[in-house]
């Protein structure tokens, strides 16, 4: 597909684009405030808290790469409509679940769509505008995922102490289908030639490298009893060079090998893992460490993690107008890695008694990162790559991404729950059968009964037991800042060997 040069049709194309985005936003955001309210609250629901966004993640990852072969393949505006789809059918169905196996899965559902989205919706944005606009356009991707989960956590705060958590799932739809109805009337589709081959050998055997380093660091022998995470290392090798072997002779490969001839390709895909590795223990602790550190309510816990997003999309325009103006995408996403590493670093001295407003500010330093750097890989692959190929780099990129992301969040649970476990088995055997996990803590309501419950134990001290509890929280997500400081730390090392040339401005015509 090539650039639209109707005016009228690239907007409307650009806003489907848009919406779709948004809406996948809101339903990555609904959860951040649903998390330590619902989620938490359910049976096992501390034990499965990570499993809901790792499975989130783990089915976001697979589906990218596919979804931008195919994308490529039958047309983007196929794809991207089938992905909205998928979501509207996870959210609907999250409205009826009535255990924490069945948000799992419709969870999984949301996330299989997530990436289809995510996809394709950038991809349309660098195909139907221009190459000196690009950039400015594929920021408002960001600006959109900046827009949605600054107000969404809040409003779905609102809704979950008006009406119930369940109603956050079907007003989603008021931006689902809108986003599909102008997807289907506005983004214009290839007229198709001969069969289309899917890879479907080249599918299988990604879900199983994916799936098998993501099990490698979630604590396997749970899933089967003497399966260790070398045994699932050893898999994924395994699955990898089987998956090498059938791309080398599939006729239109789900991850064509020629990708990784191209340098800027594999240094972007190599930083954008390592970066997601911090951005996604960020989304499943913030949550926490607002209800169970520094004692916030659901709405109050909602407009706190709604700073980041705000400072996302309030930075994520100017950055793309830089980038346009300059071309120096290189030192624009450098600079923003710092910005983000000053964040992290602000995050990892957080206590019970730091003021709301001191995390706040460190939320603002990420957020307006986040805002250049969520789009600024997805774009040093789209001006590497022609357009035959922008789709799957994007896809193949994006896959790297989430795998990145759900190990990193995988890795910061594991390690979160080694501390709080060393906290809590601290404690006297009375108080460890009382209190079992640290969903108490994420609730005023469930801190009370809590107490209650220790003192007809008789456990005494129980103020000080409780607040060194709460610090004890503190210092397992600590971990995830740690970690989170570690992948920032890693991407600067690979966009500093990314191409730094200024891309040259159209001279204007007179």
């Amino acid at each position: 597909m090539n650039v639209i040069q109707d005016l009228r049709r690239r907007r409307m194309a650009n806003i489907a684009a848009l919406t779709g985005i948004l809406f996948s936003a809101y339903l990555n955001a609904v959860v951040l405030t649903a998390a330590s309210s619902m989620i938490v609250a359910l049976p096992d629901g501390a034990r499965y808290y990570a499993l809901s966004w790792n499975l989130f993640y783990l089915l976001g990852a697979v589906s990218m790469p596919l979804a931008g072969r195919l994308g490529d393949i039958l047309g983007k505006k196929w794809v991207f409509s089938t992905g909205i789809a998928l979501c509207l059918a996870g959210a609907g169905a999250s409205f009826f679940v009535g255990s924490m196996v069945q948000f799992v899965a419709a969870r999984s559902v949301i996330g299989f769509g997530y990436g289809v989205i995510l996809a394709n919706g950038v991809s349309i944005l660098g195909e139907v505008n221009p190459p000196e606009s690009r950039g400015r356009y594929v920021a408002l991707y960001s600006a959109m995922i900046g827009v949605g989960q600054a107000v969404f956590p809040s409003a779905a705060g609102w809704i979950i102490e008006t009406w119930g958590w369940r109603w956050v799932f079907p007003l989603g739809a008021m931006v689902g289908l809108p986003a599909l109805l102008l997807t289907l009337r506005a983004v214009p589709a290839p007229r198709l030639t001969g069969g289309v081959r899917i890879d479907w050998t080249g599918v299988a055997l990604l879900v199983g490298t994916g799936t098998c380093l993501v099990m490698a660091v979630n604590r396997p022998q749970d899933l089967l009893p003497g399966l260790r995470w070398w045994h699932c290392v050893l898999a994924a090798a395994v699955f990898a060079g089987l998956l090498v072997k059938a791309e080398q002779r599939a006729a239109l490969p789900i991850m064509p090998l020629s990708l990784f001839k191209n340098r800027t390709f594999v240094l972007s895909t190599a930083a954008v893992f390592a970066l997601y590795m911090a951005f996604y223990p960020l989304n499943t602790y913030k949550s926490l460490l607002g209800a169970g550190v520094l004692r916030l309510g659901t709405l109050e816990n909602g407009l706190l993690m709604s700073v980041q997003f705000v400072a996302m999309a309030l930075c994520s325009g100017l950055s793309g107008k830089l980038v346009d103006r300059t071309g120096r995408l290189k030192e624009l996403t450098l600079l923003a890695l710092a910005i983000a590493a000053g964040g992290y670093a602000g995050l990892c001295f957080v206590r019970p008694d730091t003021p709301a407003a001191a995390v706040g500010l460190y939320y603002a330093l990420i957020g307006a990162s986040t805002g250049h750097l969520v789009y600024a890989f997805p774009l040093f692959v789209q001006l590497a790559l022609p357009d035959s190929q922008r789709g799957t780099g994007v896809g193949v990129s994006g896959f790297a991404q989430k795998i990145g992301g759900t190990i990193g969040s995988s890795v910061a649970n594991l390690w979160f729950s080694t501390v709080w476990g060393g906290v809590l088995g601290g404690c006297a055997a009375a108080a460890q059968a009382v209190l079992g996990d640290y969903a108490f803590l994420l609730d005023e309501t469930a801190r009370s009964t809590a107490a209650e419950r220790l003192r007809q134990a008789g456990v005494t001290e129980i103020p000080e037991l409780i607040a060194g509890l709460q610090g004890g929280l503190a210092d397992g997500i600590r971990c995830a800042w740690l970690l989170c400081l570690a992948g920032v730390a890693v991407c600067a090392a690979f966009t500093l060997f990314l191409p730094g040339a200024r891309r040259k401005r159209p001279k204007k015509t007179t």
